[in-house]
C-alpha cells in the first residue's frame, strides 16, 4: 500500500452526460514516491469509511510503475 498525503480537496459541480449536474469532490494527492494526481469522488462516497479505500487504491495505482520489476 502506497503512503500518500492529501494536498487539496474541493467540492465541484460537474455536468452529466444527460445535461444535468452533480456534485463531486476532487482530491489531489502526492505519494511518498512523488507521484501526484487527482481523483473525483462521488458525493455519496464522501464518508470516512468509503473515502479511505478509494484514496489508498488511487495512490497504489499512481505508484504502479515504481513497483514493476
Amino acid at each position: 500500500m502506497a503512503n500518500y498525503k492529501v494536498l487539496d480537496s474541493r467540492q465541484i459541480q460537474r455536468m452529466t452526460p444527460a445535461g444535468g449536474t452533480q456534485f463531486v469532490y476532487r482530491v489531489w494527492i502526492e505519494t511518498s514516491r512523488g507521484s501526484t494526481g487527482n481523483i473525483d469522488v462521488a458525493a455519496e462516497d464522501w464518508t470516512t469509511e468509503k473515502l479511505k479505500p478509494i484514496l489508498e487504491l488511487f495512490a497504489d495505482n499512481l505508484d504502479l510503475a515504481f513497483n514493476i520489476k
